[in-house]
């Protein structure tokens, strides 16, 4: 090995080993929080019931659509949908799927290419296909149709 090689070497090494005893950084006390809690909820019980059935050994994915208002969790092959803003009482799921969901997301439809109430499109992906699902919104309800 060349002199510049193990020059190159160690401080490849060095600078590793600041960052392998403390990977992380903490948020100086000093400044204000990065996020504030307003408020909190609980998870749809449809949602908890699944995820305590499954008995913490299936594959649990959540996230928020701020663009159409709802938070989404999946629980192996099933996707829930409903609002975080308020309790409406509702929280579709979405059972068509045959193998677990192992990503989703929303992508905001062109005019023209479906009728003028399907305004979204959730995108789930399986370890063998990809699936997307059209969203109704009438009256600020959500349900979830397959497109083929």
């Amino acid at each position: 090995m060349s002199l510049e090689e193990e020059i190159g070497m160690r401080d490849v090494t060095n600078a590793a080993s600041r960052y392998a005893s403390h990977p992380y950084t903490t948020h100086p006390r000093e400044r204000p929080p990065l996020v504030d809690v307003v408020d909190t909820w609980d998870l749809p019980t449809v949602l908890v019931e699944r995820y305590n059935a499954a008995g913490g050994e299936g594959n649990a994915l959540c996230g928020i659509f701020p663009a159409i208002q709802r938070a989404w969790a999946s629980v192996d092959n099933s996707l829930f949908l409903w609002r975080f803003d308020k309790w409406d009482g509702q929280c579709p799921e979405y059972t068509g799927e045959e193998r677990v969901i192992c990503a989703v997301g929303l992508a905001k439809s062109k005019p023209g290419i479906f009728v003028e109430a399907i305004q979204y499109l959730i995108i789930l992906a399986t370890p063998v296909e990809v699936v997307t699902l059209a969203l109704l919104r009438f009256l600020l309800k959500i349900s979830c149709a397959c497109s083929n």
